[in-house]
This record gives C-alpha cells, structure tokens and sequence, in this order.
C-alpha cells in the first residue's frame, strides 16, 4: 500500500504568503500518516512510532527543500514501512561546500543535522561528479561510532541515545536516485 503522493513546495516556503500552505501540508502529511496506520491495523503503540518518525522527517523539511521542490510519501510492504522525501535540486546558488544552512536551532546539533548534511553533501557531489554520491545510512553510521569506541565519540553517542528517529527506525539512508536526492526511513513492524 502507498500513501498519496504529496507535492511539496521548496524555497518559496521561506516567504510569508507561503507559510499557510507550508502548516497545511504539514497538517496533511501527518493525516496521511494518520489514515495508513488505520487502514494496515497498526496497533496504538506501533501507529504513534509510524507518527513520530514522520515528524522527525517532517522536522527536515525546511533544510531539505531549500535545494527545490519535493515529494512525500509512505509505501509499506507487508509490516515493512518506508517514509520518502525526494528532492530535485533546481539552483545552482543553493550549494554550500558542504556546510548545512540551520536556521532552526532544532537542527543544530543531533542525527537529524547529520542526515541533513549527509542531503547537503549529495546535493553538491551530486552537482560536481554526477552520480559518484556513495549511499549514507543511520546503520553504517552507528556501526562506525560503535567502532571507534564510546570514549572517542562522546559527543556522538549521546546525540544517537537522544535521538526519536536513531531509536526508532531501522534504519535512515541518503541517496541519489536519477537526478533527485532521496532520504527514506525504514521501520519494520
């Protein structure tokens, strides 16, 4: 089953008159979400996590779509769940050496900035090699913080016990697909 595809609207969401639209979206997504937990019979417990990861993604929305417009979208298979955001970069001012952009101080430190850097990071490999971006995933990225020891990485640990989406998804990957870049969260019930 897959959810309805939605629209979203890039950097014209940083004006004013486009703020409404911007909540209503918001409001829509998170109905969307609402309406397939019901529809696959999530239990409450499973159907507040399906509804917390996609406002953790949500969450990501301002920094994302300041590249272009995008889609939203959840697919499940079976008790499989995967909630997508894709983007089509549309302008060229938008790269930023590898540096996200944060307003939102929600964003300034923890696994959501880290995913966002590794979009920002796709977006301008993207632009300077054309399909060279290797994939980025929540997992490998664990794997290499427990790897190089809890006493090296402090910092990164404690950003992984705090985070919703690390402790609540299977697994969060980055990557290109065509000329769009794509963040999916997976969480299997």
């Amino acid at each position: 089953m897959k959810s309805s595809v939605l629209r979203l609207m890039g950097r014209s969401n940083a004006n004013g008159l486009m703020k409404n639209a911007y909540n209503d979206t918001i409001k829509i997504i998170l109905k969307e979400t609402d309406k397939l937990s019901k529809a696959n019979e999530l239990n409450d417990k499973q159907a507040m996590h399906m509804r917390l990861l996609v406002e953790e993604t949500i969450c990501m929305l301002p920094e994302i779509l300041q590249y272009g417009d995008g889609t939203f979208w959840i697919d499940n298979f079976y008790q499989k769940y995967e909630i997508h955001l894709r983007v089509r970069p549309n302008d060229v001012d938008s790269k930023v050496n590898g540096v996200v952009r944060s307003s939102d101080p929600f964003l300034k430190k923890g696994i959501l900035r880290r995913i966002c850097a590794a979009f920002d990071r796709a977006v301008n490999e993207g632009r300077d090699k054309k399909g060279t971006m290797d994939n980025w995933s929540l997992l490998s990225y664990i794997d290499s913080v427990k790897q190089s020891g809890k006493n090296k990485n402090l910092d990164a640990w404690d950003e992984l016990e705090k985070s919703i989406i690390a402790n609540l998804a299977d697994d969060v990957t980055v990557s290109t697909v065509d000329d769009e870049i794509e963040v999916v969260v997976i969480k299997e019930f």
